[in-house]
């Protein structure tokens, strides 16, 4: 059979354990050949004022008698006929304990399972160190840098599973300068605060408050919010942290393109404070986005009040490996640590696979899956 090289990216910051592990699925004909994903998430143009309007539907959650659920359908499993009539802020919350159980299940049921059909104990990974040096960045971030995993694979002689211990290690804090805040309004694209991070400062601190917005006449009960428009380099790391000084809020925060796709939402815990971290892949203008959670009870309570803002962009780091696999492979990935995706490229440069297009969070795995139980992770398979 053809023999595959791939190309495995892993981010964002911090350190990393990286698990891989294959299995070979025989017949090698009988595979499906997987579409081709493309280099990023599809591009749909969907326009600022939906990114905002999406935005504002689901930053909310709903309480009973002042109880968190979560109620009603769960958006990631059921196609609701209605979104802003789901409980997002709930089933996030239940998302994140739901994730954890779940990968105690799956290691307990692969273990039953294996015992149950004789099968051998899984793998003991091959424990491999990232040759790039702690602290540095740049030495395997491309394609043509990747570190090979020599030995990994399922060919006689090959490790099916490696343990990679490496270092995300992207650029030092910047110093973060003092701003003055944002003048009302500011809660359109159009009238979004240039708030200089990457040109201008480095890195910013500021202050602002949520509920000071004048009534939209065609949305008189849309939530207030608070945008910034940042100038960010390809690669770089936007860091944002927003924390509730007074008042009730509950911040939640999300990064948009200037064409309204989502890049990513913050982590948006019902708390006191959200943070976003995200390394953007293209150079351009995007758009930060600070809302209060709106809780639905008896009524709807708009959560606002003061914030500080804290702001900066500095140059990301990625670690890639090369591994070269054979037609019908399936190919299991995760990362645990700070580092937040993981993908899978072909030879060609092609994100074939990757965290974001990846739904298994919303189904359950047959129980000797050979993809890793971690928190971020993706299963692939190679074809011919």
């Amino acid at each position: 059979m053809p023999g595959h090289r791939v190309l495995i990216a892993f981010g964002t910051a911090a350190v990393a354990a990286t698990t891989l592990a294959a299995t070979l699925l025989v017949p090698a004909s009988a595979q499906t050949t997987p579409t081709l994903a493309p280099h990023r998430q599809p591009v749909t143009k969907p326009g600022l004022s939906a990114a905002l309007a999406l935005l504002r539907q689901q930053s909310v959650v709903y309480t009973q008698n002042g109880h968190y659920g979560p109620f009603g359908a769960d958006p990631t499993r059921a196609l609701v006929p209605d979104g802003a009539k789901v409980d997002w802020g709930g089933w996030r919350r239940a998302a994140k304990s739901r994730a954890k159980a779940a990968a105690e299940q799956r290691a307990a049921a692969q273990k039953t399972a294996r015992l149950k059909a004789g099968l051998a104990a899984a793998p003991t990974p091959k424990y491999v160190n990232e040759t790039e040096p702690a602290g540095i960045h740049g030495g395997n971030d491309t394609f043509g840098s990747a570190q090979p995993l020599a030995g990994f694979g399922t060919g006689t002689g090959s490790k099916p599973a490696y343990t990679v211990l490496g270092r995300l290690s992207p650029a030092p804090v910047p110093q973060l300068d003092e701003v003055a805040p944002s003048a009302e309004p500011n809660d359109t694209p159009e009238t979004a605060r240039a708030i200089g991070v990457s040109r201008t400062h480095a890195g910013v601190h500021t202050t602002g408050f949520i509920g000071d917005n004048k009534p939209d006449p065609e949305s008189p009960r849309a939530p207030d919010v608070d945008i910034y428009k940042l100038t960010l380099r390809a690669g770089e790391q936007l860091y944002a942290d927003i924390k509730r000084t007074n008042g009730n809020l509950l911040p939640a925060t999300m990064l948009a393109d200037s064409d309204g796709n989502t890049i990513q939402y913050g982590d948006n815990a019902l708390g006191s404070s959200a943070s976003l971290t995200a390394t953007v892949r293209d150079a351009g203008t995007y758009y930060l986005y600070v809302i209060g959670v709106t809780i639905y009870d008896a009524d709807a309570t708009f959560t606002k009040g003061d914030y500080d803002a804290t702001l900066y962009a500095r140059a990301g780091d990625r670690d890639l490996y090369r591994v070269s696999l054979k037609a019908g492979d399936v190919l299991g990935a995760s990362v645990s640590g700070q580092g937040n995706y993981v993908s899978v490229f072909d030879a060609k440069g092609v994100e074939v696979h990757g965290s974001g297009q990846d739904a298994s969070a919303a189904r359950r795995r047959t129980p000797c899956s050979p993809s890793p139980t971690r928190s971020t992770g993706l299963r692939d398979a190679a074809s011919g």
